[in-house]
């Protein structure tokens, strides 16, 4: 449950963890009418290394994008499972060698997946009214914090993600 090499936990292995031992394994939840925050999913993908192009190249034809927030040692694919885009399939992963730069084709780097895992983000609709002026520029930041960063995941979209986390894994042994 430690960083890459800082020694310090990441925040999803802190929530991750959190999230096992209040829930413990998904198939006992699905059975429930709801299930609730960041559900973690058994995947054939954990702990696989591949090349970084690689799974990119794997991913694209399901709409995977590269996560928002990555920087050089770790990073998610995503995956919206509602036309909403509140609903979330996340497939983390750590940088094992080499260097990830979403602006080059020239990516060298290895990873190695993570366990996915399912999220749901609530959004105000509309403008945001308290978009604050940045310094620089006077440029307005149009990016909404959610309402609710933790929000119940339906059973529904739990099943959903499953599926298409198999459908991956079914084109990841192909390959």
């Amino acid at each position: 449950m430690k960083g890459r090499e800082s020694g310090v936990p990441d925040l999803f292995s802190v929530r991750l963890a959190h999230n096992l031992a209040l829930f413990g394994d998904t198939e006992t939840n699905s059975a429930k009418e709801r299930v609730y925050n960041m559900i973690p999913l058994t995947s054939e993908l954990e702990n696989r290394e591949h090349k970084f192009l690689e799974v990119q190249r794997l991913l694209d034809p399901y709409e995977f994008s590269l996560g928002g927030n990555w920087d050089y040692e770790q990073g998610t694919f995503d995956r919206y499972l509602d036309k909403e885009h509140m609903v979330w399939l996340r497939i983390p992963f750590q940088v094992t060698a080499g260097n990830i730069d979403s602006e080059t084709s020239d990516n060298n780097a290895m990873i190695r997946i993570g366990r996915p895992f399912i999220l749901k983000h609530i959004y105000n609709d509309g403008i945001d009214r308290e978009a604050q002026p940045r310094l620089l520029g006077g440029l307005i930041d149009q990016f909404q914090e959610p309402i609710d960063k933790d929000a119940e995941v339906e059973t529904k979209w739990v099943d959903k993600g499953q599926m298409l986390l198999h459908d991956v894994e079914t084109t990841f042994t192909r390959h």
